[in-house]
């Protein structure tokens, strides 16, 4: 198995071409991943997530145990 990889930007009419290498058979069977980030997630967004995280119990578990370690390696010393 191969992969290619591209990054595009999306153009006005959102439509992208493909080019498929000459090397692939026709009627090969392939798979096209479209992957994008999400830029629609604004400071607000993300501070609503945060300030919502504060109250999460797994979360608050999971800083908690992050700050135990690192107590631990705070107290050696160098």
């Amino acid at each position: 198995m191969q992969t290619l990889k591209k990054i595009f930007k999306v153009p006005k009419e959102h439509e992208i071409k493909i080019q498929i290498p000459d090397d692939i058979p026709e009627n090969e069977k392939i798979e096209i991943h479209l992957i994008y980030k999400n830029a629609e997630i604004t400071k607000k967004d993300k501070i609503n997530k945060l300030k919502k995280a504060m109250k999460d119990k797994l979360f608050l578990k999971d800083i908690e145990e992050i700050h135990s370690d690192f107590m631990k390696i705070d107290s050696e010393g160098w």
